[in-house]
């Protein structure tokens, strides 16, 4: 990944006492390597003109059987404020075919705002336009994700194919685009819609999308090595220990899926200001 300027004037904003967390996804090459990542910031005095906010695309339902060549999944949201987008992220893994996203305008007015028709696993880079692309509120943005988990396809790390989820391996298989937008309506910071106590649906949503990602040895429960191994850089291992304690209802030493439910909404809790 290459480092990306902002647009001139604008900023994205780092709160005060705010903590910095990296994830890095490192696939095993199975010989020693050298990782070699580091990141830097430019820091300005001058007020800038606006401030850069994310719009994110996003479907983790993903389960590709084996051999299927054409399995696609969908995902959209609308725009309530009007915004300028100045780039956007692709992110899939090795299997990814294509991916293409449409913004369609109020007056029913479709914009292309990528479309990868042949997909390689080096192009998840950043892409930039040359000119911002202008959405009023009320825009729709679609996106489209094909995968191919076939014998014939070549990137296919899997001879024979096996079953692909969604997960953060490069193995598994995901399904997001990131947009960098500038808000350009009275309320600057409405790029995305005002945060609502999540319904049931998306609660059950989160612990079944929490499961499947922890979940390693698939027994329906979370042990503590699981827990620690996705969530460590939020919280120490001692720290996820008192919390399996704390929600560990039935004395198991493993969280099941009512028992996550609780956790995740402890640690979204914590992460309230």
């Amino acid at each position: 990944m290459e480092p990306r300027p902002l647009p001139d004037g604008f900023a994205a904003e780092f709160p005060s006492q705010s903590d910095l967390v990296l994830q890095l996804h490192l696939h095993p090459s199975g010989k020693p390597e050298t990782e070699q990542s580091s990141i830097g910031f430019y820091f300005t005095d001058q007020k800038p003109r606006g401030r850069l906010k994310l719009v994110l695309l996003n479907n983790s339902q993903i389960d590709i059987p084996a051999g299927d060549a054409n399995y696609v999944v969908n995902a959209s949201r609308t725009l309530p404020g009007p915004v300028d987008l100045y780039g956007v992220f692709p992110h899939m893994h090795l299997i990814g075919r294509s991916v293409k996203v449409t913004a369609t305008l109020p007056d029913g007015t479709k914009k292309p705002v990528i479309s990868i028709a042949d997909w390689d696993f080096n192009w998840q880079n950043y892409y930039q336009y040359q000119t911002p692309l202008s959405l009023p509120a009320g825009t729709k943005l679609e996106g489209t994700w094909t995968f191919d988990n076939s014998a014939d396809n070549t990137a296919n790390p899997s001879h024979p194919p096996k079953r692909v989820t969604y997960g953060e391996q490069t193995t598994n298989e995901m399904a997001i685009l990131t947009l960098d937008v500038i808000p350009t309506g009275p309320n600057l910071n409405q790029a995305s819609a005002p945060a609502k106590p999540p319904t049931p649906e998306e609660i059950s949503k989160r612990t079944a999308d929490a499961m499947r990602l922890m979940d390693k040895d698939g027994d329906g429960k979370l042990s503590l090595d699981e827990i620690v191994t996705i969530i460590g850089a939020l919280e120490t291992r001692a720290e996820m220990e008192k919390r399996l304690i704390e929600f560990d209802r039935d004395g198991d030493k493993m969280l099941n899926p009512a028992e996550v439910t609780e956790t995740l909404k402890s640690l979204r809790n914590r992460r309230k200001p």
